[in-house]
């Protein structure tokens, strides 16, 4: 790092005065100040808050130089930050919870997506347009794709499936992630599958929505996370901290600017931005993580898991 030109304290001062009347006090203004954090990340709408943060200057005004990294896979992005090649990850519940049950450090460090009924569906159930099947119980004995074996999709599909009279033993499911749906809906691979927004969006024509798959979950609760590990928070509390307040910052800015954060995840997705702008957009929460309303989520994993049994509280990272 540069050493920095001493000053003195009255220089010190005026200079603190001046950056007062202008409106603005001086946040790690050298790039060389700026804490560098490996950032793993989905491009979609449902985790987009970490392409938002680093496109709108959030993480630089708190301090950090954030590098995302696009991963779908919440399995490789775990093995990632246990490996160390990254710091923070965002995902869903569930894989959390497994982690902190089997004795591995994972703790949430921000909340993400907030899922409330009232609010539309942003993930469903889809079939092909040809299909025949228009219920839960017509997928008896098909193939399905989740996004991710163990995750919050497999699991949101259970509970979907098993609140809604099929038999969940019968299904066969499968991973595929989210942009490869079309193709294997096309191909027969696959009889349906759980999907996200912008995804759903950019098969409209070729698929049809047969069910809203939160639903059997709750009426409202954190459905992704921010976390990290315990031990690089202990060691980082600083940045951790910051990527934490930045993160809600982002959420409340992402929340009422739709426009501009649409045109954002059109770069990282690929997406035409006229058809982000028409789907039903992410809700992110937008207070600090509770345990409360990470709590439906483990309790649905207890129930189709057979998850131990653990408090959303746990799972939160004290600061």
């Amino acid at each position: 790092m540069l050493a920095r030109p001493h000053l003195s304290r009255a220089a010190a001062i005026g200079g603190t005065a001046a950056a007062l009347v202008a409106g603005v006090l001086p946040q790690r203004a050298f790039a060389a100040d700026l804490i560098p954090l490996r950032v793993g990340a989905p491009p979609t709408d449902a985790t987009g808050e970490g392409f938002y943060g680093v496109d709108q200057g959030f993480y630089k005004a708190a301090g950090l130089d954030v590098t995302i990294t696009p991963m779908f896979n919440g399995e490789a992005m775990a093995a990632a930050l246990a490996a160390g090649s990254l710091d923070v990850i965002t995902g869903t519940v569930v894989p959390v919870a497994e982690a902190y049950a089997r004795g591995i450090d994972l703790r949430v460090i921000a909340p993400g997506l907030l899922y409330d009924r009232g609010q539309g569906q942003s993930v469903v159930i889809v079939v092909a347009n040809a299909s025949p099947a228009k219920t839960a119980v017509d997928l008896n004995g098909k193939t399905i794709a989740v996004n991710g074996l163990g995750d919050l999709t497999h699991l949101a599909l259970l509970s979907w499936l098993g609140t809604n009279g099929a038999d969940v033993k019968s299904v066969k499911l499968i991973e595929i992630p989210f942009p490869g749906v079309g193709a294997a809906l096309d191909a027969g691979r696959i009889d349906a599958a759980l999907i996200v927004e912008p995804f759903t969006s950019a098969l409209r024509g070729k698929i049809r929505i047969i069910g809203d798959a939160m639903v059997g979950i709750g009426p409202r609760f954190i459905g992704t996370v921010w976390v990290s590990k315990l031990s690089w928070l202990s060691e980082h509390r600083e940045a951790a901290k910051s990527f934490a307040a930045a993160t809600l910052k982002i959420a409340a800015w992402a929340n009422t600017h739709n426009a501009e954060s649409a045109a954002i995840l059109a770069q990282h997705t690929s997406m035409p931005l006229a058809t982000i702008n028409s789907i039903t957009r992410a809700v992110y929460d937008t207070n600090p993580a509770t345990g409360a309303l990470l709590q439906p989520i483990l309790d649905t994993a207890t129930k189709y898991f057979g998850n131990p049994k653990i408090t959303g509280a746990e799972l939160v990272w004290s600061g």
